[in-house]
C-alpha cells in the first residue's frame, strides 16, 4: 500500500488555520515523495449525535478547497456508529495505519478523534510516538486577535461581519447553489433576479449585501438580499440576487455568490415604488463599495 502523510480534521470552511494544517502536510508530503490525504468525514459527528449544523462549506465544495491546496486526496469517512464506536487506538491501527499507511500526521491544536472525542492531540501524539508515526500539532492561529475557528466565523456572519468572517476564512463567504423561478417581481421592477433556495447555510441577517455571483467560471458584481421578502408576503427563506450588466436566462444553472458586505437589514416597504427606489439606491451603494475595494 502506497505510504501517506495525512491531514486530519473536519475542516469545515478550510479557512485560515484549516489552511495552514493542509499546506504544510502537502509540503511534507512533497519532500518526502510520498502521497498527501485529508482525512475528515461526510458530515460533523455532532449532526450525527442529534445537533444541528450550518456549514460553511458543503462536501463538495469542502474537497474543492482541499485539493486546490495541494492535497493529492480527501479520504471521507462515513459518519455512522461503527466508525465513531473506534477506540482512539483503533482509529489509529483501523484507519490511519491499515487503510491509510499513514507514515506522518498534521492537526490542530483542537483536533479530537475516536469513541467519545476520547483521543486528542495529545493522546494523538503518544500514541503515534509508540507507533513510529510523526505527528505535527498546529498552534492555535489568531488574526487581528481573534481566534480563527468555524466557529467565530460563524458567529461573525450571524452578526453581518463579512468582512471579518472573510479575513478568518482568507477568501469571500460563499453560498452555491441552483437558480430556480421566483415570482418575477424584480423582472417587473426592472432588476431581474436569480433566486436560490439554499437549504443549509449559517445564519445570515436578512438583509442587501454587495455581493459577486460567479456563472460559468465568470464573475459578476453583484446586489443580493436575504430574506423573505416582507413586501410582498413571502415567508420563505431565499438569497435573490440582482447581477448588474447581466440579462441572460440562468434557470436551473447553478451559481456561486460570494459575500463582500452587508449593506443594510431588510424592512417592509410601503409600495412597490418605494422598493423599487431602494433598490436601484442598494445597487449603487454595492457598486461604489467595489469600487472603493479598487
Amino acid at each position: 500500500m502506497e505510504k501517506s502523510v495525512c491531514a486530519l480534521g473536519f475542516f469545515d470552511g478550510v479557512h485560515e488555520a484549516h489552511t495552514r494544517i493542509l499546506t504544510e502536510c502537502v509540503a511534507y508530503a512533497r519532500a518526502q515523495g510520498i502521497k498527501s490525504i485529508a482525512l475528515t468525514f461526510e458530515k460533523s459527528p455532532a449532526e450525527y449525535f442529534g445537533k444541528k449544523i450550518k456549514y460553511l462549506t458543503s462536501l463538495s465544495h469542502k474537497k474543492e478547497l482541499m485539493l486546490s491546496l495541494g492535497i493529492d486526496e480527501v479520504v471521507v469517512l462515513p459518519c455512522n456508529k461503527e466508525t465513531l464506536s473506534l477506540s482512539p487506538e483503533e482509529f489509529i491501527d483501523n484507519i490511519l495505519i491499515r487503510k491509510l499507511n499513514a507514515q506522518a500526521l498534521f492537526c490542530g491544536f483542537n483536533y479530537t478523534f475516536g469513541k467519545n472525542a476520547e483521543g486528542n492531540s495529545v493522546v494523538l501524539t503518544e500514541l503515534c510516538k509508540e507507533r513510529n508515526i510523526q505527528v505535527k500539532v498546529m498552534p492555535c492561529m489568531t488574526d487581528y486577535g481573534v481566534t480563527v475557528s468555524s466557529t467565530e466565523i460563524r458567529m461573525a456572519l450571524s452578526k453581518g461581519e463579512i468582512e471579518q468572517a472573510n479575513s478568518l476564512l482568507t477568501r469571500p463567504f460563499e453560498v452555491r447553489g441552483t437558480v430556480c423561478e421566483g415570482k418575477q417581481l424584480g423582472r417587473q421592477l426592472g432588476f431581474p433576479t436569480a433566486n436560490i433556495y439554499p437549504d443549509n447555510i449559517p445564519d445570515l441577517p436578512y438583509g442587501v449585501y454587495a455581493t459577486k455571483t460567479v456563472i460559468d467560471q465568470k464573475e459578476y458584481a453583484s446586489v443580493t438580499n436575504v430574506g423573505i421578502n416582507p413586501t410582498v408576503n413571502d415567508n420563505n427563506l431565499r438569497i435573490e440576487t440582482y447581477i448588474t450588466d447581466f440579462d441572460k436566462d440562468i434557470y436551473q444553472k447553478a451559481i456561486k455568490i460570494r459575500f463582500y458586505k452587508f449593506l443594510r437589514p431588510e424592512k417592509k416597504f410601503a409600495s412597490v415604488e418605494e422598493l423599487q427606489a431602494q433598490i436601484a439606491t442598494d445597487k449603487e451603494n454595492s457598486t461604489n463599495y467595489f469600487k472603493e475595494l479598487h
